[in-house]
């Protein structure tokens, strides 16, 4: 989770709803290489928005080279 009170970062990463000032709900997903595997956006199927995150982590974790 990022503070953003002035929007710079949803600017950025484009997840401001325009005209309405306010962020959408956007979860990016990030491996440790700084490469964004997942990108979800759900405002209002909070429960597909959190079983989707869950999923593409535990592919993540599967498809891992063991340390």
């Amino acid at each position: 989770m990022i503070a953003d009170d002035v929007g710079t970062i949803a600017n950025l990463y484009d997840v401001a709803w325009p005209f309405l000032g306010r962020t959408r709900r956007v979860t990016f997903l990030v491996d440790d290489s700084g490469i964004v595997r997942g990108v979800f956006n759900h405002e209002f199927m909070i429960d597909r928005h959190r079983e989707r995150v869950l999923e593409t982590l535990r592919k993540m974790r599967r498809d891992a080279p063991p340390i």
